[in-house]
């Protein structure tokens, strides 16, 4: 059984505030198990909803039965290496600066003003220090910013 992490438990995310002074008004829930686990439950949009029912559908036509709880609906899609690589490709084109695309590709994240309050502090701290990383790495002339952000000169 999971429940929500209590507003005056220390916040999972590490940051040794309190939950109610940290991240418990950042659009997620921290949820802990009878083992202790913590687990971060972030809502899903009407659109993901609609997404992943129309996945299951796909399943349900191929397999002629549920997935297990093991299994990947998403039993179609790319390898994640490969949607990592073409959402890099789309950032390049798009513009975006190479030191947001390097620390992308450190943290998993992609921080703006619209959604940087709803990240948790040390996941905001490990984002600006890749991009403080990019910095000093392309200072020393071990980065090639030309094609990708995140590749090291070899």
């Amino acid at each position: 059984m999971k429940r929500k992490v209590g507003a005056n438990a220390p916040c999972p995310c590490g940051s040794g505030r309190k939950y109610k002074k940290c991240c418990i008004d950042k659009g997620f829930d921290f949820l802990e198990d009878d083992e202790g686990g913590i687990t971060k439950a972030i809502p899903l949009s009407p659109e993901v909803r609609e997404l992943l029912g129309m996945q299951l559908e796909k399943f349900r036509e191929k397999f002629g039965r549920d997935p297990g709880p093991n299994e990947p609906i998403f039993f179609d899609a790319p390898p994640t290496e490969h949607a990592e690589f073409h959402m890099v490709q789309a950032m390049q084109t798009a513009g975006i600066p190479p030191e947001l695309i390097y620390a992308y590709e450190k943290t998993g994240l992609l921080v703006t003003g619209t959604n940087q309050h709803l990240i948790p502090e040390k996941d905001l701290e490990e984002w600006d220090a890749a991009i403080e990383e990019y910095f000093a790495l392309k200072d020393a002339g071990e980065l090639d910013d030309e094609n990708h952000a995140g590749e090291f000169r070899g």
